[in-house]
């Protein structure tokens, strides 16, 4: 898995409320069945968000967040396609790992650095 899967586990280990998801390897193909049992075992219902979650994205000495694929308001009969689309989406890396993680309706949002992200 990517660097955001990873932080986004272990935020969550850390007892920090993350919207339930799961990864999909984008190497990995899965039916159409599978997935809704997946969709079913950790989201449950409603929408979902369909991201990216390639080592090239974020790293310590970079952020290049953004540059790949994010698929929003996807429903479950959408997962296979969303999936496809999000994990092959880059020229450079293909098969890259998808986050499928349940979408939240925010009334407001931001960003929040940890480090001057100028210098």
């Amino acid at each position: 898995m990517g660097n955001k899967a990873f932080n986004l586990m272990r935020v969550a280990k850390a007892g920090i409320s993350v919207p339930p998801g799961f990864v999909v390897h984008g190497a990995e193909t899965l039916s159409n069945k599978e997935l809704i049992s997946l969709y079913k075992n950790y989201i449950a219902h409603g929408k979902v968000s369909v991201r990216s979650s390639s080592d090239k994205e974020d790293g310590e000495k970079k952020s290049a967040a953004g540059i790949y694929k994010t698929l929003l308001d996807i429903s479950s009969d959408e997962l296979g396609a969303s999936i496809q689309a999000v994990g092959r989406n880059s020229k450079k890396s293909r098969d890259i790992p998808v986050i499928v993680q349940k979408q939240i309706d925010a009334q407001v949002s931001g960003v929040a650095f940890s480090i001057n992200p100028i210098n």
